[in-house]
């Protein structure tokens, strides 16, 4: 039985100093929630700098309930939430991005939402950009998946949630029992993008809810601002983006673990890119031409880039031939 007072174990993984600024706005965001049962996992590849600045920065703010996991090899997103999970003592386990920053009542929500529901296993909340500046803020929603916010699934109230986002994202400690983040989906690059299949908060959400019967919930409240650095804008950081995407996306419907409902998802977000994005950069041409045309360039970028990914997928001969093209 799930109480008010459970310890929330957040788990966050890392890799490189050049986060630093970002890691201490996380870190004062943490302690600065408003439960007060947390434990903080701190998972850390590599940088052995990295991990010094960390402690100093926790031990100045007086952030004291905190593990220090350190690895010399590099293990992966999916490995080191994974090493997070197996460290973890809390009842409940939350997990955000190195670049994110929780709104204050954010852990406070997530033990609301476990206690008032109890049939759920996961809680998963919206994710709100941080630009790095606001000449940024252009960005059409629809592709917000790509820098890891959550506009484009439009869920402003309280529903089930197909699966759970990376950067914002708790389970009961049960999930864990049979099933584990799959490091498939987690190759990648911090400035030059993607370099491989993504998703694995998605292919984990889905396994999870097979397993276990039990739904992920959606909820308004379970708040966090994600930060959007200029790369990710970039015609290369989208191009790839997009390509891997849509070859995990191929992945999901066609591998092992084969999710189906994922075509539901895909159709719902073409239907808004149809619908929704191709009129607003119509009706823009004639108040603000050179945005529009911005818009319609990426348009036509992610939705190529998308489908060479998923066909590619599908047939490996086309993969080797196209990914120099990416």
């Amino acid at each position: 039985m799930q109480s008010n007072n459970s310890l929330l174990s957040i788990v966050v993984t890392s890799y490189t100093a050049e986060r630093l600024t970002e890691i201490f706005a996380l870190l004062n965001s943490i302690k600065m929630q408003t439960y007060p049962n947390i434990e903080l996992i701190f998972v850390i590849e590599r940088s052995e700098k990295l991990l010094e600045e960390i402690k100093v920065y926790s031990g100045s703010i007086k952030l004291f309930n905190t593990k220090y996991i350190f690895s010399k090899d590099k293990l992966g997103l999916a490995k080191a939430r994974n090493t997070g999970i197996h460290a973890a003592t809390g009842e409940l386990l939350a997990f955000t991005d190195d670049d994110a920053i929780p709104f204050a009542n954010w852990a406070e929500e997530i033990v609301n939402a476990f206690s008032k529901y109890r049939e759920i296993i996961g809680v998963t909340g919206p994710v709100f950009p941080l630009w790095e500046n606001d000449s940024l803020s252009w960005f059409p929603e629809e592709f917000y998946w790509m820098i890891g916010c959550s506009g484009w699934k439009n869920l402003k109230t309280l529903s089930f949630s197909d699966y759970a986002w990376g950067a914002n994202m708790s389970f009961r400690k049960d999930a864990f029992r049979n099933t584990l983040f799959k490091d498939a989906y987690t190759e990648g690059a911090q400035e030059e993008g993607k370099l491989g299949p993504v998703g694995d908060d998605v292919h984990f959400s889905y396994l999870l809810k097979k397993n276990t019967g039990k739904q992920i919930l959606f909820s308004p409240n379970v708040k966090v601002n994600h930060k959007v650095n200029i790369y990710k804008l970039s015609s290369k950081f989208i191009r790839r983006y997009s390509y891997w995407q849509g070859y995990s996306d191929s992945m999901f419907k066609n591998g092992p673990d084969a999710q189906k409902e994922r075509s539901t998802t895909e159709m719902g977000l073409l239907s808004r890119i149809l619908l929704k994005l191709f009129p607003s950069i119509l009706k823009g041409i004639f108040r603000n031409s050179e945005l529009s045309l911005r818009k319609a360039k990426v348009t036509a970028n992610v939705l190529f880039y998308f489908l060479l990914g998923y066909v590619s997928q599908r047939v490996p001969s086309i993969a080797k031939r196209v990914r120099n093209l990416v």
